[in-house]
């Protein structure tokens, strides 16, 4: 968690986060947290020519499945649990090598 290091270094006034947790906890310096500021909407992509049909979740299971960094973390709990089972998943913690 580099950015509540920086914060709690006073070296940053302020950070834009996609998820809640404690930063005053974290950096011990008092904060306030403002409204939600961007929502994301998740999606799949695949290859036309594969012809793979998604509905839901549970059509990812035994597919090459490539997430965002924790996305077990932040997507629903019947993501991360058929990705554990998934041995052709993994995360990209770049984000510049997913486009």
């Amino acid at each position: 968690m580099r950015f509540a290091i920086e914060f709690a270094q006073g070296n940053v006034d302020g950070i834009a986060v996609n998820t809640e947790f404690n930063l005053a906890a974290d950096s011990g310096r008092p904060t306030f947290g403002s409204q939600t500021t961007v929502v994301y909407e998740n999606y799949a992509i695949f290859l036309k020519k594969r012809n793979i049909s998604i509905h839901s979740i549970a059509d990812l299971a035994g597919l090459n499945v490539l997430g965002f960094n924790n996305a077990t973390k932040f997507l629903e709990p019947e993501f991360a649990a058929l990705m554990e089972e998934n041995p052709l998943y993994s995360e990209v913690t770049d984000q510049s090598v997913r486009c």
